[in-house]
């Protein structure tokens, strides 16, 4: 029961984290990372791929939260196998 409180507390701080830098509400930061490094941030990057500068910054921080789960979880590849399809500001109906 406290195992799972705390994974719901975690991936609600991931998600407003993701809000307050500029995301989408529902969706986590490895998702983003890892939409990013595919190059597929939504449909205005689809047509030209993600910038290099998008995936130039994202590498690192997606080498560190694959790092941290790999260390904890022993996880490998967290990023690219969280990716959240259904999520982001293209998914949203405004």
């Amino acid at each position: 029961m406290l195992r799972l409180y705390l994974l719901n507390l975690a991936v609600a701080v991931d998600q407003l984290a993701s809000a307050l830098t500029g995301g989408a509400a529902d969706e986590t930061i490895s998702s983003r990372l890892a939409k990013a490094q595919r190059g597929d941030y939504g449909p205005r990057w689809r047509a030209t791929t993600a910038p290099l500068r998008w995936r130039a910054t994202t590498a690192p921080l997606r080498w560190l939260v694959d790092a941290l789960f790999r260390a904890l979880t022993g996880q490998p590849d967290h990023c690219r196998t969280h990716i959240e399809d259904d999520e982001g500001w293209d998914k949203l109906a405004i």
